[in-house]
């Protein structure tokens, strides 16, 4: 798996790109994690969800650096 969301270049690109980046820990049960996935019909993680404008798209679960820079810039 490849963890790109956590590398300084793309923290960098989010941030001159102004996403906001959250990470939840679900390490310990939380009904309001295992409610955001139950709303995108899913029962595990990862969940990657990218929101521009309202419009909705969930990402796939192994993600490149190339695949998220592509995806901000269309």
């Amino acid at each position: 798996q490849i963890r790109s969301c956590g590398t300084n270049e793309i923290i960098e690109f989010f941030n001159i790109n102004e996403i906001y980046y959250v990470k939840a820990d679900w390490t310990h049960y939380d009904d309001k994690i295992t409610s955001l996935l139950a709303k995108y019909n899913r029962s595990g993680i990862p969940l990657y969800i990218y929101i521009n404008q309202g419009k909705v798209t969930i990402l796939p679960q192994l993600l490149s650096r190339t695949d998220i820079v592509e995806m901000v810039l269309e």
